[in-house]
């Protein structure tokens, strides 16, 4: 299948770096789960997190009874809600206070935690879920998702690495769909996906000022996650960000943060010495004048935690930084 994507790069020998690197200011680890979103709902600051106690070091199929997601309270570390069993990759998104979380219904029989189903789950209560079949597609595997409005219609991501004639030599490969009403979906055509030329995972995609703005894990050399931030404004033609990468392993990452929960002392002790190899899995929102980012450390082979960073400036700050 031929790609029919265009990039171009930051890179070349008249490019100027006029801002400088945004400064995204870690705070440590604060909550021993998975992937996660952070979200304002009724002025208040709340964390999404997949609850996978078992680490994917089980097949799904004896796993799904302990997998879940949790909504929790970011200042008091209280969970007020609990939902979502046999579902995994979670994403959140807000819209006027309403709560919708995307995630795959687990295929037990893959071998993957992923699947070819994806739900969404909402709420006004952040106590009472519903939930309803988002879109399903045989013969495709997808793993995280991310939503946004552009202004005119919802569009959505969808990370996958099956069917192989699609995802590429180099998955995972983000494809995606858009809808008017988050009922009926039509899919982009798969020659759109994005990237082809490279590994990608963990996405957050993100409407901002005319562009949707897309951070996803990149592999280095010698297994070192960090993220890239692309760009575009049709979903065809991207530009890859001066600034990258948008986060990468540090010493922030090996201690525990001041509002941590969850943390026994056992889990504080390997934290400061586990190889640290991975910052993926971004997500974000702003709350108290700042953009508050979550993300996962670790070392991609069953060990992670969800850090925390803020950047002192808006989302559209933030995101626009790093192609000025």
């Amino acid at each position: 299948m031929e790609n029919i994507t265009v990039e171009t790069s930051s890179y070349y020998p008249g490019s100027r770096m006029n801002k400088g690197y945004p400064k995204i200011v870690k705070k440590g680890v604060v909550s021993p789960y998975g992937e996660s979103t952070p979200f304002v709902w009724h002025g208040r600051l709340y964390r999404l997190e997949l609850v996978d106690v078992t680490r994917g070091a089980v097949p799904p199929a004896q796993a799904m009874a302990h997998i879940h997601f949790i909504i929790r309270d970011a200042e008091t570390g209280a969970v007020v809600s609990r939902f979502g069993h046999g579902h995994y990759y979670c994403a959140a998104y807000v819209e006027n206070e309403r709560v919708c979380v995307t995630a795959i219904r687990i295929d037990p029989t893959s071998g993957w935690y992923g699947g070819d189903t994806v739900i969404l789950f909402e709420t006004d209560d952040l106590t009472h879920w519903s939930q309803r079949v988002l879109l399903q597609r045989e013969g495709w595997r997808y793993f995280n998702t991310s939503i946004v409005h552009d202004g005119e219609k919802y569009v959505m991501l969808m990370e996958s690495n099956l069917p192989e004639e699609a995802a590429g030599a180099h998955p995972f490969t983000f494809f995606f769909a858009v809808s008017p009403d988050l009922v009926q979906w039509e899919f982009l055509p798969a020659e759109t996906g994005y990237p082809w030329k490279r590994y990608g995972g963990g996405p957050k995609l993100h409407w901002c000022n005319g562009y949707y703005y897309l951070i996803s894990v990149t592999g280095i050399h010698d297994m070192i996650y960090t993220n890239f931030i692309y760009r575009t404004k049709d979903l065809l033609h991207w530009e890859i960000g001066k600034y990258n990468p948008f986060l990468m392993p540090s010493n922030e990452d090996m201690t525990v943060a001041e509002n941590a929960v969850e943390i026994s002392p056992e889990l504080a002790a390997e934290i400061a010495v586990h190889y640290n190899c991975n910052n993926s899995d971004v997500d974000f929102c702003e709350f108290g004048g700042k953009t508050v980012i979550n993300y996962n450390t670790g070392d991609q082979l069953g060990f992670y935690n969800i850090a925390e960073a803020e950047y002192d400036g808006s989302i559209q700050q933030l995101l626009e930084n790093f192609f000025d």
